[in-house]
């Protein structure tokens, strides 16, 4: 726009505003509310704009940069190496390496499987210790974790079970079943199983003297199996009854003990058993009497004894291992000597990803720092590090619907906070999905990933991906916990079946956070010091008696509205320097609201980055405020462009005065007050701002212009 003075365009000052209403006469006039007459004028300016230029500068200043296919094709259809793919296959379950198809337009796999949950204990103290011990303290942490896990990895893989997710201190193995074996002996295998880890490794005393103890839950029953996300951010889910039941009984387990779940129990006969009963139907398993799977019934089980396990050094890398060994040739000869190696015995399936060439598809499911590594050649084990980082738990609560309209919810969750989490500079490092709430860990500050203010970022990131996330249909709320400190950082695990991970205090913090504040974006004193950030949006939460953490500090509730909300309630103005032009020009513009019609009823500021659009705004704001008009604040992000109708829905929800979450009918309810009627019509509002009136009969007849139209 240009204004009545012109002025010499400066970098400081790069807003481009048109005040001569004379440019824009050629456009058709909006009919006023009042006026029911359509005016138009032509205009005979030389000067007056073309709408091709006008398209231009909308694309110039809207268009969204999305990453185009090209683009996500350069980035996953790189050329990898033997080692590579098997080295990427290991950080991925078997669900992965066998899918028939990776396309975005897939079903979720339905199958009956068997579930063992293990949560280990220990973590978090063995971190603090070694951190603490001085020089080599996370070489040490490193081996140590390697060590104790991947123990319990291998006893899992050998009776033929596969590490499905991986969640922190615990982690989901999986015993699939199909019509050639019995579901009570694939319970019986994991019982084994459980109870060799248990008499193995059931308590381990490090060398710094913390003790690693571990406690057991078996569920079974019908599972999904989803990937979810898209292009180079891709994820996996598993859900199902025996997920929720596993994860109610490891709560109930304690250290050493193996619980199974009633419906798993059900499937077993009790004589085979030692065992305890308890009066919610759980059981927790002793010992083996007798094998299910031996023809002779009477026949005693004899033991574990020749089954026990030895903690010992983990095995070679697939990186360490000879070059001449992975570049055989696909000869009968060379390929079985690969399959034969020790180091490939426990874990055969990860050969299945270089058969099928899939190593291009598994990188879509690797974050960030650990692709770099390995398109650099170099081992995981870099990765190892003591690292100061920002850290985002996120919950999801989503509504009562039936699994397949939970895929959708948890997929489009995931796709928008990637979005977010990326813009901001941040990794998703996983999502879980272990209770009836979606669970998404976000980190800050990670190798590659580093500024100098994470903090900051977390927040308004945060506040980003709540507002979007609970604009989302079925989510009933968003809770966020946000830590600042220091974590280990580091891939952990066996070396055929690992992933990255992060562990420390902060993050048991933000995950206590997370839990406690329900629906709130929470922080602690370190993230709310060095954010930096006016105290405007920060308010002091009443203490906590958080599990598992003694002194959690001061904590903090972060919400951009009461900054925003502060901020316009000043009833004195501060000047706003070089921008007269155009305060007098909207000042004439709200005071001309009496007018039957205007020449426009909205106005564009266009400028360049940094150039004070967002104060100006803020200003214009607050003058309307205080003249007691109401406003509506809306901070666009790149997730409006990406959803259709979310801003204008979010826009109408402030007009209605209502807040997420929206519960019941009370929005529809809120738009008939407004109408003093009903109109059949309203249904066509439903997928524009989430609303559900009831559709009439004509519309099932509708071709899509009609809709359209109307």
């Amino acid at each position: 726009m240009n204004f009545r003075r012109q002025r010499t365009r400066s970098r400081r000052s790069s807003l481009n505003a048109m005040i001569n209403t004379e440019k824009w006469r050629s456009f058709p006039k909006r009919i006023s509310h009042a006026d029911n007459d359509l005016l138009e004028e032509d205009s005979t300016d030389e000067d007056s704009p073309k709408t091709a230029n006008l398209s231009d500068l909308t694309q110039e200043f809207f268009g969204r940069e999305s990453v185009s296919e090209e683009q996500i094709d350069q980035d996953v259809e790189v050329r990898l190496s033997r080692k590579q793919t098997l080295i990427l296959a290991t950080m991925v379950p078997d669900e992965i390496l066998l899918l028939e198809n990776f396309d975005e337009k897939r079903e979720p796999k339905r199958f009956v499987g068997v579930l063992l949950m293990a949560d280990v204990s220990g973590y978090t103290a063995l971190s603090e210790r070694y951190t603490n011990s001085g020089k080599g303290g996370t070489y040490r942490l490193t081996v140590t974790l390697n060590t104790y896990l991947g123990s319990l990895i291998e006893v899992i893989y050998s009776h033929g079970g596969d590490i499905i997710k991986f969640a922190g201190d615990a982690f989901l193995a999986l015993w699939k079943t199909d019509k050639r074996s019995y579901l009570n002996h694939t319970i019986h295998t994991a019982i084994a199983c459980a109870l060799i880890i248990q008499h193995s490794f059931g308590s381990y005393e490090t060398d710094v003297k913390v003790n690693l103890k571990v406690k057991l839950a078996i569920s079974a029953g019908n599972l999904l199996f989803a990937p979810i996300g898209k292009g180079i951010d891709m994820n996996y889910i598993i859900f199902g009854l025996p997920v929720l039941e596993a994860k109610t009984a490891e709560s109930l387990c304690l250290s050493g003990e193996v619980k199974l779940t009633p419906t798993a129990w059900g499937h077993c006969y009790s004589r085979n058993y030692d065992y305890v009963s308890h009066d919610d139907g759980h059981v927790t398993i002793k010992s083996i009497l007798y094998d299910p799977r031996e023809k002779d019934v009477t026949k005693p089980f004899l033991g574990f004894s020749g089954m026990l396990r030895q903690i010992k050094k983990p095995l070679i890398g697939i990186e360490n291992l000879p070059e001449n060994l992975l570049d055989v040739t696909k000869t009968k000869i060379g390929w079985e000597s690969l399959k034969a190696n020790e180091a490939l015995n426990v874990r055969k399936t990860i050969l299945i990803a270089e058969e099928r060439n899939i190593g291009s598809e598994i990188r879509k499911f690797m974050i960030r720092p650990v692709l770099t590594q390995i398109d650099a050649h170099q081992p995981l084990e870099y990765l190892t590090e003591m690292r100061h980082v920002s850290v985002l738990f996120i919950t999801l609560k989503p509504r009562n619907c039936p699994f397949p309209q939970l895929i959708t919810i948890v997929n489009n969750s995931y796709q928008i906070t990637c979005e977010i989490v990326y813009k901001s500079m941040g990794c998703v490092n996983k999502i879980i999905l272990f209770d009836k709430d979606i669970m998404i860990l976000v980190v800050f500050g990670l190798r590659g990933f580093k500024h100098e203010s994470e903090a900051q970022a977390a927040l308004k990131c945060a506040s980003g991906i709540k507002k979007s996330l609970s604009a989302l249909d079925g989510v009933l709320e968003v809770s966020i916990g946000v830590t600042t400190g220091q974590v280990y950082c580091g891939v952990i695990g066996h070396p055929l079946r690992r992933e990255f991970t992060i562990i420390g205090a902060v993050v048991n913090k933000a995950a206590r956070f997370m839990c406690y504040f329900r629906n709130k974006i929470t922080c602690d004193e370190t993230t709310f010091v060095k954010s930096k950030m006016s105290s405007n949006g920060f308010t002091l939460q009443p203490a906590a008696d958080l599990k598992g953490i003694n002194h959690p500090g001061k904590i903090f509730e972060y919400t951009e509205e009461i900054r925003v909300k502060e901020l316009y309630d000043i009833p004195v103005l501060p000047p706003l320097l070089n921008r007269n032009d155009e305060f007098e020009y909207f000042q004439n513009w709200i005071d001309n609201t009496h007018l039957s019609f205007r020449d426009f009823d909205a106005l564009l500021f266009i400028g360049e980055f940094c150039s004070g659009k967002t104060r100006l705004l803020e200003w214009l704001t607050r003058y309307v405020k205080n003249k007691g008009l109401r406003t509506c604040h809306l901070s666009l992000s790149s997730i409006h462009s990406a959803t259709p109708y979310l801003a204008l829905g979010q826009i109408v929800n402030e007009m209605l005065g209502l807040k997420e979450p929206i519960t019941g009918f009370s929005k529809e309810e809120k738009i008939v007050q407004m109408l003093n009627s009903y109109n059949s019509d309203l249904c066509y509002l439903n997928n524009i701002i989430k609303v559900r009136f009831a559709y009439h009969e004509g519309i099932y007849t509708q071709d899509e212009n009609t809709t359209c139209k109307i």
